[in-house]
This record gives C-alpha cells, structure tokens and sequence, in this order.
C-alpha cells in the first residue's frame, strides 16, 4: 500500500510540474494574414469554411468523441483526407447547403 500511495504522489507531482509551465506563444500573424482579417472584418460578410477528418464521415468535430470512435479507426480516414482537392464549386455547394438547411 505505501508503495502504491508514494507512486501515484510521485505520479501527481510530475504531472503538476509538466502542466504548471507557462505555454510559450511563439505565433507572430504576417502582415498579409492581418490584412486579410481586417478586410474580413470591413466586409461584414464572410464564410469561415473549415473541415477535417471528419467530413468524410458527413459528421460534426466530435465525432469521434461522440461516436467514441478508437483512435485507431478514426486514423484511417487520414488518407482520405485530401483539402487540397476543394473546388470553388465545392464552396458555392457547401454554402447553399449550410444555407438552406440552417
């Protein structure tokens, strides 16, 4: 028993030192990317379309959580996943999409 008590106090404590350090924020945005949210800002109209793994599933961000899919089957979506291959079409589809089913 005092073997497992001085485990876990030992567990504890490692893990407060690890979490306690300050996170350090090395992102400077470039000009470029500041210019843009300003305009975005100025046209009061935008479309923040973003997407990851889970589109391929035609689902929300947590579904992997949600679905409690393992890491392992959620994995094997990542050659699938190919952004890169997202058409203007692809966007004017997705808005009128997201538009008429609210």
């Amino acid at each position: 028993m005092k073997h497992l008590t001085a485990t876990i106090a030992s567990l504890l404590f490692i893990l407060t030192c690890v979490f306690s350090q300050p996170a350090t924020n090395t992102y400077t945005p470039a000009p470029q990317n500041l210019q843009a949210r300003q305009q975005y800002q100025a046209d009061k109209f935008g479309m923040f379309i973003h997407w990851g793994l889970y589109s391929i599933l035609a689902q929300e961000e947590w579904i992997m959580h949600t679905g409690r899919i393992p890491v392992e089957e959620y994995e094997k979506l990542v050659p699938q996943f190919n952004p890169t291959k997202l058409t203007t079409l692809d966007c004017r589809l997705i808005a009128l999409c997201k538009h008429t089913t609210g």
